[in-house]
């Protein structure tokens, strides 16, 4: 029963976050999504940018952000160059038919550090050229 309720809570959850596609990037037969998840829709922070590999293992959290609006956003474009600098064919959001998330109001808020996650190892491993 306790396994249920934490499965319906993190559903929720789940279910109450927006993501937006930020990138769909390939490289022979390999492909990887980039994907920014807003928690709070409409709203810029928190965010998470996640980063998928199909074939390859499943997704992993790239960065995350609490209170600076535009973290996300600009950490994923550098991350999208860093993979078209290595030879990956990227189409963003901005470049296909997609929609952008809609335009948000920065949370004023006390600046907290905010992370990269899971990137000690180098974007070598992450793309496993």
């Amino acid at each position: 029963m306790l396994i249920a309720s934490r499965f319906a809570a993190c559903l929720a959850l789940l279910l109450s976050a927006s993501a937006w596609s930020a990138a769909e990037c390939s490289y022979g037969e390999l492909t990887r999504t980039i994907d920014i998840v807003y928690s709070n829709p409409g709203q810029p922070v928190p965010c998470e940018v996640l980063y998928d590999k199909p074939t390859e293992g499943g997704v992993q959290t790239l960065y995350r952000a609490m209170n600076e609006a535009g973290y996300c956003e600009d950490r994923t474009a550098e991350f999208i160059d860093k993979l078209r600098g290595l030879g990956w064919q990227c189409s963003t959001a901005q470049e296909s038919t997609a929609e952008e998330p809609a335009a948000v109001e920065p949370v004023a808020e006390e600046p907290e550090a905010e992370e990269a996650v899971g990137l000690e190892a180098g974007f070598d491993d992450l793309l496993h050229l």
